[in-house]
């Protein structure tokens, strides 16, 4: 077991993808007109919040991605970044990869030839292609994917934000604030790697602060809450609406809810970080375990729902005996569905592959003669 991983940040990315799937499924129902207008459908898009599960998985990465490198037990710090960049193409493409081909072969299916493969992919749209690389804002197939775009390219500046923190200590407080109000010019998601680096350096201040000693542990029940109304900013504005106080913000400098939500999704990491019963829970077998499978989870409720699910409603739920309770049975299918394809893909494709890139990455570029020492 690799004693860098903090396998409890496993279990909220994998609750985090499961909110997705539900998130998902709730507006998927939007189809049929089930909600009818009831704001009973942005209530539990709150609690199952997978519009803003994107923040976490951002400042998530950047956590995970430097944590080892502030906590190395080294004096001097080294970064391998053509590892490093080998590693991250290995663990997000391959199983992107078959999940992107899936979408194409069953939109396709009724036009499937040699021909249709040559002409519709290499000569007259190349599309399929530019979307696979996840270079050029294309997401036709998978919709989703546009926040794996935002990763790969993001993650891969992950190793200078460590520079900079390791060497620059008080640059990257600056460097905060440059991702938030210029995030029109930058990315707006800079901002949460940004974040998930801070928390990385201040790692282990984090975990040894005494948070029952501090002046807001009496008031943190409304702490909690605030930062629950953070996570939720964006259905509370649909709900009641907050009006200028939203929108200029937003026209002036471009922030959005996922600025807010970023906030939130640190502050959420911070107490993880800090608090030992919420990590005892967070290793509960069933949580470590969708941890595991949660980028595949992510990759494949999409498909499950909209090319599924969403397609053959009636006749599926009748097939299993579920006539009657069409929408109850859509959800358990969906979730056990995603489920199952997810724990094959993992364990059929994310892990040999992962394998296979480390020792790819510890082949052509070895520590020794591609280490930047800090």
């Amino acid at each position: 077991m690799n004693k860098n991983r903090l396998d409890y940040l496993d279990s909220i990315r994998g609750l985090a993808a499961f909110s997705v799937l539900i998130y998902h499924f709730i507006f998927s129902l939007d189809t049929f007109h089930y909600w009818d207008g009831r704001r009973i459908q942005y209530f539990l898009a709150m609690i199952f919040n997978g519009a803003d599960a994107v923040s976490l998985f951002f400042v998530l990465s950047g956590l995970v991605l430097s944590y080892k490198y502030f906590n190395a037990e080294k004096s001097n710090v080294q970064i391998n970044y053509p590892a490093f960049v080998i590693q991250r193409i290995f663990r997000i493409y391959p199983a992107y990869l078959v999940m992107i081909s899936c979408f194409f072969l069953y939109n396709f299916r009724a036009y499937l030839s040699l021909d249709f493969f040559l002409n519709g992919i290499f000569k007259e749209d190349h599309n399929f292609i530019i979307e696979a690389l996840l270079i050029r804002k294309v997401h036709e197939f998978y919709l989703p994917g546009w926040t794996l775009e935002i990763e790969i390219a993001l993650s891969l500046l992950v190793p200078v934000l460590i520079i900079v923190a390791l060497k620059y200590s008080k640059m990257l407080k600056w460097l905060i604030l440059v991702s938030f109000f210029f995030n029109s010019v930058l990315s707006p998601f800079l901002f949460h790697f940004i974040l998930g680096v801070w928390l990385g350096k201040n790692f282990d201040k984090i975990k040894k602060h005494d948070f029952k000693s501090s002046k807001i542990y009496p008031f943190r029940g409304i702490f909690y809450f605030l930062v629950a109304i953070l996570y939720s900013v964006r259905f509370f504005n649909d709900i009641f609406s907050f009006g200028t106080f939203f929108s200029l913000p937003n026209y002036y400098f471009g922030l959005t809810a996922f600025h807010i939500t970023g906030v939130a999704s640190c502050l959420i990491l911070w107490k993880a970080i800090n608090s030992s019963s919420w990590q005892k829970i967070l290793r509960w077998k069933p949580f470590l375990f969708l941890g595991r499978i949660s980028y595949s989870v992510y990759l494949t409720h999409w498909f499950v729902i909209f090319n599924i699910f969403i397609g053959h409603p009636k006749g599926l739920a009748e097939l299993f005996y579920f006539g009657n309770h069409i929408y109850m049975f859509g959800l358990l299918f969906c979730i056990l569905s995603t489920i199952i394809i997810a724990t094959a893909m993992y364990y059929l494709i994310e892990m040999p592959l992962i394998r296979f890139g480390k020792k790819v990455s510890k082949k052509y570029f070895p520590d020794n003669l591609n280490s930047v020492t800090i």
